[in-house]
């Protein structure tokens, strides 16, 4: 249960950075590092959320790296519909850079919180981190 509050605190902060992408163009991309920083936190790291709200995150590794696999790439691909403006080539650069800033944080802060969290083995940390490189390059590949 505790870890659907996270979850739907990812999703909340989503639809917030959708929304302020689509009326407010500049700003929604600026804070696009920011906001996926936001969300693999709330995902990964559960001494931060322990700290701050006193409630556990008892995701398991793999579910880290998916979670925060299936968050960047669909806030990624919601900026890419609900900007405002026109998305010419240098729009679409724009948009390019600043995911691929907050795209190098959420891949940090990810293998980070997958590392330091004790309760798993190193097998599975490995694992969960290979899959997760894994699915973020094949989406980076694929879809920019």
């Amino acid at each position: 249960m505790q870890n659907l509050i996270f979850i739907g605190l990812s999703f909340l902060l989503l639809i917030l950075n959708w929304v302020i992408a689509h009326y407010i163009p500049p700003y929604g991309i600026f804070l696009t590092p920011v906001f996926i920083s936001i969300i693999t936190i709330l995902i990964c790291v559960e001494k931060i959320l322990y700290s701050l709200f006193e409630i556990n995150n008892t995701l398991k590794a793999i579910w880290k790296s998916l979670f925060s696999v299936f968050f960047i790439c669909i806030q990624d691909i919601g900026l890419n519909i609900y900007a405002g403006g026109t998305h010419d080539t240098v729009g679409k650069a724009i948009i390019s850079l600043f995911f691929i800033c907050g795209l190098g944080q959420g891949i940090a802060i990810t293998i980070t919180g997958i590392f330091i969290d004790k309760k798993h083995s190193l097998k599975s940390k490995i694992i969960s981190s290979v899959v997760f490189i894994a699915l973020v390059g094949i989406y980076t590949f694929l879809i920019r």
